[in-house]
């Protein structure tokens, strides 16, 4: 679904001439994350994997999908 939203806001052909990809059109990033529940897990350990996972998007080139795994990104 992540790669779905960013190729129909890819598609829409948004004018962005500020963009650093050679498109200049809007995109977007998205960083998400699964964990197992637990009973000492918090809401924040996810949202901070997620976080951490749209940046690693963000400095791998933008306009794109990236999951958080335990130990890393991919």
């Amino acid at each position: 679904m992540a790669e779905a939203i960013c190729q129909h806001i890819r598609a829409l052909g948004i004018d962005h001439r500020q963009s650093q990809l050679p498109a200049k059109v809007v995109t977007v990033s998205v960083g998400g994350a699964c964990l197992m529940p637990s009973g000492n897990l918090e809401v924040t350990v996810l949202m901070d994997a997620a976080d951490r996972a749209l940046y690693q998007s963000k400095h791998q080139g933008r306009d794109r999908v990236t999951w958080h795994r335990r130990g890393g990104s991919d």
